[in-house]
């Protein structure tokens, strides 16, 4: 008890002398720069491509939303609850394809809204409600997005059948990004007696074309690519396609088609992470993406831990299924594209071995054996290596030792 008071009067000496320290400069302290809550250098904006739908149980709008910081830059990773409002209430009127959302790099956050086939309020609209996530729902700050509820009307006699291809398919594909996509609508066909007099197409990210075909470069995220065909007595009818632009489905796809022309296939897709830049949102957002494209298709991780994000990022993908990763004994290794003498090499082999043993997960792989092994690497290649479960221990050994070690019950 003595040695715990003795520190704790150091402790209180230290704090008062702290204080003393700050009273006596008191009057040389500067102003700090005005900070508060992380809303108010939020800007949001949304949008609801199209903002008119008909009541058929159908009919869907892409709702985006768009994040920025106080100077205008995007923010990723902010996170919102979605909401569909009639009457000033949050109701079941249509369905939406998420509720929570999640920006990416672009500060872009995407969902779409499916129309119902019964009005659900007298007012003829709806309004998709955003909220962003934070420490107190009292001050969260909605925002919101009107769309209009028309009742379905006939197709009117004559109106011509639109149809387009995206890169010479009609089933929809990822596109890679910031690389000219070709839309073409020669399939379209006229009603009898009549004959298409124009092609309108809108893409989704503000640019439009006319034409029966078109060209188009976008940046990654996902887009309702809309095709208007008007026949010459002035009838009009839309098309529209969601699309996914992002440079891994992209490649993937294109490494895809390559294999089919060879008549080869792909069993195995594997997504990499060499330079440690990856996050655990990122991992789910890919890992999901690549999943809900190619749901038959087994995956693995290649991760680097650069920045000591790698054992998170297995946490991440073994919570979607994922359960193949490249690693390393000890994390031994590195990175001749990171260009800096700090870049680590993959996950460590024990220490993944270590997490999967201590969330039940079974390896097949002998942790002890590991240990040993990184422990021999080391004395082989003559410098420390970053693991670290083979400086702090096999839990389950300390465990087995506390249990051998208890007291004996008296008899």
């Amino acid at each position: 008890m003595g040695q715990v008071y003795g520190v704790r009067r150091f402790l209180v000496g230290m704090v008062l002398v702290a204080l003393g320290a700050v009273g006596c400069t008191v009057s040389d302290v500067k102003a700090p720069s005005l900070q508060g809550p992380s809303e108010l250098a939020l800007s949001l904006a949304m949008t609801a491509v199209p903002d008119v739908l008909s009541l058929d149980g159908a009919s869907q709008a892409q709702i985006t939303v768009s994040a920025r910081d106080a100077n205008a830059n995007p923010l990723p990773n902010v996170t919102f609850r979605a909401e569909i409002v009639a009457g000033g209430q949050i109701v079941d009127c249509g369905s939406l394809s998420a509720r929570t959302l999640i920006t990416g790099g672009d500060g872009r956050a995407i969902l779409v809204y499916t129309a119902p086939s019964i009005e659900c309020d007298s007012s003829g609209h709806v309004a998709i409600s955003i909220t962003p996530y934070g420490t107190d729902a009292a001050n969260a700050i909605q925002r919101w997005v009107y769309i209009r509820l028309v009742p379905p009307g006939g197709i009117l006699p004559g109106a011509p059948t639109p149809k387009f291809t995206i890169n010479g398919s009609e089933a929809t594909i990822p596109l890679q990004p910031y690389t000219e996509a070709q839309f073409d609508a020669s399939a379209s066909t006229p009603a009898p007696g009549s004959a298409i007099a124009s092609y309108a197409w809108n893409f989704g990210d503000g640019g439009t074309a006319t034409g029966v075909q078109a060209y188009h470069k976008f940046t990654p995220g996902k887009y309702f690519v809309m095709l208007t065909v008007t026949n010459t007595a002035g009838v009009s009818r839309t098309l529209s396609r969601e699309i996914t632009v992002d440079q891994v489905l992209g490649l993937i796809r294109e490494i895809e088609t390559r294999a089919e022309g060879l008549d080869a296939g792909v069993g195995k897709i594997g997504l990499m992470d060499t330079m440690g830049w990856a996050n655990p949102i990122q991992i789910k957002r890919l890992v999901g993406a690549v999943r809900e494209r190619w749901p038959d298709r087994p995956i693995w991780l290649h991760l680097h831990d650069t920045r000591g994000t790698g054992v998170a990022n297995v946490v991440a993908a073994l919570e979607l299924g994922v359960s193949e990763f490249d690693t390393a004994v000890g994390g031994m290794g590195g990175c001749p594209f990171a260009a800096h003498k700090g870049a680590a090499g993959n996950v460590c082999t024990e220490d993944a071995v270590f997490l999967c043993q201590e969330m039940g997960i079974e390896t097949g792989i002998h942790l002890d054996r590991m240990i040993e092994a990184a422990e021999l690497a080391e004395r082989v290649i003559g410098h420390e290596l970053p693991g670290k479960v083979k400086l702090g221990g096999n839990l389950a050994r300390y465990r087995a030792r506390g249990a051998n070690t208890a007291s004996p019950s008296v008899p």
